[in-house]
């Protein structure tokens, strides 16, 4: 099933974990990541069902990371590990973790071990990924 142009349901659900992933990267929302957050959904250019949609599933993994951080952890990891042999999707992946996590200037030391956790789930070479951002 498709939602919004080449997206298929599935990759949308693990678009909108991993860009949560981001901004919760140090174990709470950071509040200056937001922009990004939201020109990220509009970059998605979901329309009418799926942008509804698309809201409630970042409203859920936002309570569940919230809730249970650990736990949530766990299940956007379980979720993502299926691109681990679809590079292309793997790297867009990545990319928006990177995107996020760089926004407001700095990457933290929780945030890069989460992009080495997050990279080595999806079968990918972080330090590609991190020397292209230094």
């Amino acid at each position: 099933m498709k939602v919004s142009g080449d997206i298929p349901l599935n990759e949308l659900i693990s678009r909108i974990k991993v860009m949560y992933l981001a901004v919760y990267a140090n174990g709470a929302f950071n509040e200056s990541q937001k922009d990004t957050l939201n020109d990220e959904f509009e970059a998605l250019g979901l329309e009418g069902d799926a942008r509804f949609m698309s809201r409630k599933l970042a409203q859920r993994q936002r309570a569940e990371l919230d809730r249970d951080f650990h736990n949530a952890l766990d299940e956007i990891f379980y979720t993502v590990s299926i691109y681990s042999e679809r590079a292309d999707v793997a790297h867009r992946l990545l990319v928006l973790f990177m995107k996020i996590v760089e926004s407001d200037g700095i990457i933290t030391q929780s945030e890069e071990v989460l992009a080495r956790e997050l990279a080595e789930c999806l079968d990918l070479d972080i330090d590609y990924y991190l020397d292209r951002t230094e």
